[in-house]
Parts: C-alpha cells; sequence; structure tokens
C-alpha cells in the first residue's frame, strides 16, 4: 500500500481520535489543540489511539491512567483478583489495618444492540474478563427489535475501561456504544471536558435513525443517578485539567 502523506495521516488521526472521543462522550473541540505531527503519528498508529483517548479520560476524570502493556496486550492472561497478578493502577490508597487497596472509580455506559438471545450474559462475561465490578445492569428490549443495556462498573483506571468498551464493540457488534457522562459538574478551561447531559442526550446516531433515543438516553441517565444515590455515592470527581497527552509537543 501507498505511504500516506502528512496530510492523509493527519485526516486519518483525526477521524480516529474523533471515534474515541464519542465513544467517551469527550467533547471533540480538543482535537483543536492537538498538532497535525500529533494526529498523523495517531493516524500511522506510532501513537496508539486507544492511549491518547484513555489519557484525556484519565485526567477528565482525575483517574489512574493504567498499564497500555497489560490491557492491550494480545493474549494478556485472565486474573481474577490483585494477588493473582492484576498489574496496579497508579492510584491506591492504605485501608483498615495498613492494608493497600485500590482507588476505583464507578463508570457507567449505554449499549444498544439488536435483541438476541445471551446478550446480557455476553455483557456480563467481558465484564468479568476485565476484572472489573459489575454495580448495575438493565437491560430492557426497546423500539425495532433492539435491546437498551445500561451498566455501571467499578474500574481501576482509564485504560481498563477503554479496553473494556473496545471488547464490548467486538463483541456484540452493537448499534451504539458510548459512556455515560454522569458527572454533574464540568471543567473550566481547555481540554477534554465531558459532553454535558444535554448535549449528550441529543446526540443522534445513524443506525438507530427514528427511534427516540433521547428519550432512552434520558431514562438510561437517571437509572444511573439513582443508582448512584442508592449506593451512597457521587457522580462529581475532582476536576483537573487534561494534560499533555505522550508523544504531543510540550
Amino acid at each position: 500500500a501507498a505511504l500516506l502523506t502528512e496530510q492523509q495521516a493527519a485526516d486519518e488521526g483525526r477521524a480516529a481520535l474523533l471515534e474515541e472521543l464519542r465513544l467517551h462522550s469527550l467533547e471533540p473541540g480538543v482535537l483543536e489543540e492537538l498538532g497535525s505531527d500529533f494526529l498523523a503519528a495517531v493516524g500511522r498508529s506510532i501513537l496508539p489511539v486507544e492511549l491518547v483517548s484513555a489519557q484525556f479520560l484519565a485526567a477528565r476524570l482525575d483517574m489512574p491512567l493504567g498499564d497500555v502493556g497489560y490491557e492491550y496486550a494480545a493474549g494478556a492472561p485472565l486474573i481474577e483478583d490483585e494477588s493473582a497478578g492484576a498489574p496496579i493502577a497508579n492510584g491506591t490508597e492504605k485501608g483498615d489495618k495498613g492494608h493497600r487497596r485500590l482507588c476505583t472509580r464507578d463508570l457507567a455506559f449505554l449499549l444498544v444492540a439488536p435483541d438476541r438471545p445471551g446478550l446480557m450474559s455476553d455483557v456480563v462475561e467481558v465484564v468479568r474478563k476485565h476484572n472489573c465490578d459489575l454495580r448495575r445492569l438493565s437491560a430492557e428490549p426497546r423500539g425495532q427489535g433492539h435491546c437498551l443495556l445500561v451498566a455501571a462498573v467499578s474500574v481501576d483506571s482509564a485504560l481498563r475501561f477503554g479496553s473494556l468498551l473496545h471488547t464490548l464493540r467486538i463483541s456484540t457488534e452493537p448499534l451504539l456504544l458510548e459512556r455515560m457522562p454522569a458527572e454533574l459538574e464540568r471543567p473550566k478551561g481547555p481540554g477534554a471536558s465531558s459532553v454535558s447531559p444535554e448535549a449528550w442526550f441529543r446526540q443522534g446516531c445513524a443506525a438507530l435513525a427514528g427511534e427516540p433515543l433521547e428519550q432512552w438516553k434520558r431514562e438510561a441517565m437517571d437509572l444511573v443517578r439513582v443508582c448512584a444515590l442508592d449506593g451512597g455515592t457521587t457522580s462529581q470527581p475532582q476536576m483537573a485539567q487534561v494534560a499533555t497527552p505522550v508523544g504531543s509537543a510540550p
């Protein structure tokens, strides 16, 4: 295949990052802060797009980035707990009696796929294999043969959550898959802030044209926020300005 020109590579990188930012429900305006060399590096896969988007998500939600070498390693072994060798994210704190425990954050995603037997089981299995705690799971038939699935999971790093979504996208072939921007506040200044809930509600999907997607999203958000209140948690993460992604010019 012919080598990409700088402009072609930058265009490829921009398109790939736009898709990732939508997956994580982050504002696309952050791309304007990235230079063409950076975008071209993403377009040529010199910089993994999954790493770049996870950096934005980690900074947005003030959570650990995680270990890219583990989360996206080919044939990475399945691990059931920390003692089995799971890499520890850079975000631990001491619990009772000085024992170290992982700092985790509850994140939610919305998945719409053709309704079929075993879909919920497939999602649960992917969550289990990624060593995440499933906090809430709801699945209901909607529209013309669709299943609306809402899940809240507890994760220790942005890369693990990203890997979870990417695996779900491959295994379930959804019509729509997005992180739910359940944060109640938004940071000020430049950087990749989350899409506001209202903008997310109105964001359409070509594959679901004609369906009341905005209504579905609002119902899903209500479900997630009720779940957070029931669990005694809040959906207000500490705000942090996005740091310069790996590989970009200072």
